[in-house]
């Protein structure tokens, strides 16, 4: 009886998801539409579902059903010999072959959608694009921290580049945390960093893992993607996510000490912040709830973004679907009413875009994201990211290297 209440209660929940967070398509969603105008958004409102967070039910309902049947079998010699040329990701610790396999074709999704440069150095992040302003924040906000989180992501890209590795990724499938074995455990975890304590720099794949999707299974390419809910079970993002812990990698701002004093090697975690609906504490994980960390109200401390692993991951795919599909994935679009301050603006986000009438006040010309001579959504920025020209035109991420994707079956 329990389990049947169960099942019922989760069905309403993913139901209650499919019409709440997003998932419904609004009419022409694939054309891009004025950002000024909101006849169109479809409206988040607080819901058991949308609070459990978007991983969550993926997860527990992946328990029970097994997302691609093909994940079982064996490595072809193809991709045996892919597995022994690896030099990136090493070690593979009591993995099996067909595990060694489908944590290669993930690692090469993560690849493919953030790239790979020849010198940390080279990879540019455009602040002026909506990924940028969505995930990290506008200009007034954080500004100060714009160099850690470009550096972070040049770092991850710069080891990305097997033509010429910059290091080694330890890989173990032996759970030494225990963690697999959790009630709606992980697919993959980074332990927390202790310094005093040695071979505790890894990631580790537990056996949900092979149950992931992977790039190709999720995306029909030449499709547009509009929904990133849709790609929070793909090995690409959980692995960006995962690396991003890794403190060999990447850091957080030494401002994070503020916020968390014990974190003396500022490893990037998933940070706890207050919700907005009802100011509980969760973690920032999900492209929705990363949003609401990069733009909360003005007493938020705007540091937290460079020390949250979401808030890059999702960053990445953003940027990628956005090159690849030349249409920027807006949703899920934040709460109604979610409003903070950017100076003397009180604005709301969705499609709602105050850029013009904040650009007005300094006498300069602003764009919106150009598509096809349209515009795509984005949140407000601040004055100071106003200027000349069409915004988001810039080439992304300048000298970075893209792959095409290689062939899983």
């Amino acid at each position: 009886m329990k389990l049947f209440a169960r099942e019922i209660l989760l069905s309403c929940c993913m139901l209650i998801f499919s019409t709440a967070c997003g998932t419904p398509v609004p009419e022409n969603a694939t054309v891009p539409f004025d950002p000024t105008k909101d006849n169109r958004i479809i409206k988040n409102n607080p819901t058991i579902a949308c609070d459990m967070g978007i991983a969550d039910i993926f997860w527990e309902r992946i328990k029970t059903e097994k997302r691609n049947k093909t994940l079982d079998a064996p490595p072809t010699p193809e991709e045996l010999k892919a597995i022994n040329n690896e030099k990136i990701l090493i070690g593979f610790e009591s993995c099996s072959a067909s595990m060694k396999k489908l944590i290669l074709e993930g690692f090469r999704d993560a690849v493919r959608v953030l790239g790979y440069v020849k010198d940390w150095r080279d990879f540019k992040v455009d602040w002026r694009r909506p990924a940028a302003v969505e995930f990290f924040g506008g200009a007034a906000r954080t500004q100060k921290y714009r160099q850690v989180i470009q550096s972070n992501l040049g770092r991850m890209s710069r080891l990305f580049n097997a033509k010429d590795p910059a290091g080694t990724i330890f890989v173990t499938c032996a759970d030494p945390w225990n963690r697999c074995q959790w009630r709606n455990g992980p697919p993959a975890y980074v332990p927390d960093y202790n310094p005093n304590k040695k071979g505790n720099s890894y990631i580790n794949f537990c056996v949900k893992w092979s149950n992931v999707e992977h790039l190709d299974d999720l995306i029909e390419f030449g499709n547009k993607i509009y929904n990133l809910n849709k790609l929070t079970g793909s090995g690409a993002y959980i692995i960006l996510h995962e690396l991003f812990h890794l403190v060999d990698i990447a850091t957080a701002h030494p401002d994070n000490l503020v916020s968390n004093p014990r974190n003396k090697i500022l490893q990037i975690r998933d940070i706890n912040f207050p919700k907005p609906i009802d100011g509980e504490n969760r973690k920032a994980v999900g492209p929705r709830w990363a949003k609401e960390l990069a733009n909360g109200a003005k007493n938020w401390d705007p540091w937290l973004v460079s020390g949250n692993a979401d808030n890059y991951a999702w960053w990445a795919i953003s940027e990628f679907l956005h090159r690849d599909f030349k249409l920027y994935p807006f949703q899920p679009v934040l709460d109604d009413p979610w409003q903070y301050s950017r100076g003397s603006n009180q604005i709301s986000t969705g499609t709602k875009d105050l850029t013009p009438d904040i650009c007005s006040r300094t006498n300069e010309t602003v764009g919106g994201v150009g598509v096809d001579g349209k515009m795509s959504p984005i949140i407000a920025i601040s004055p100071d990211e106003c200027f000349d020209g069409v915004l988001g035109t810039a080439t992304y991420p300048q000298n970075v290297t893209y792959q095409a994707p290689v062939a899983n079956r």
